[in-house]
């Protein structure tokens, strides 16, 4: 296997000394920043239209959560399918993690019932916050 590597690299080293180099940007979607009310803080919702967007047709909206790490995947699974007609093609919202635990978790009303719930009040004191991360 490292023999493997060490071929590759030395292969592209040796091809990119006789051949021009270049180097161009893609850009795959738009980083929007909003401020939330009900969070009070500012959020961040990357968003991916298709290739061929109209703003005059409707698209169904694929929601992603840990859009920091989902983002670029879910858009070639959505690219994928869409170009193979197994499904329309789409509009990809995703919304990078702020403070999971917050976001994620449910309140836990009382005392703690478990060992889980006790170590998730004492080491995430913030979390709770679910009904408040959802749209409205």
């Amino acid at each position: 296997m490292i023999r493997l590597c060490l071929l590759l690299i030395s292969l592209f080293s040796a091809s990119s000394q006789s051949q021009q180099i270049t180097n161009e940007q893609l850009t795959v979607g738009n980083k929007i920043t909003i401020q939330s009310e009900v969070l009070k803080e500012q959020r961040e919702l990357l968003v991916y239209l298709p290739k061929n967007y109209d703003a005059t047709n409707r698209y169904p909206v694929i929601y992603v959560l840990d859009g920091e790490f989902y983002f670029i995947p879910t858009i070639g699974v959505v690219s994928s399918l869409s170009a193979t007609k197994a499904i329309p093609e789409s509009i990809v919202v995703a919304i990078p993690t702020s403070i999971r635990v917050r976001d994620y978790l449910p309140p836990i009303k009382g005392e703690a019932q478990s060992n889980q719930q006790q170590f998730i009040k004492q080491k995430f004191p913030r979390f709770g916050g679910q009904k408040n991360f959802k749209p409205s």
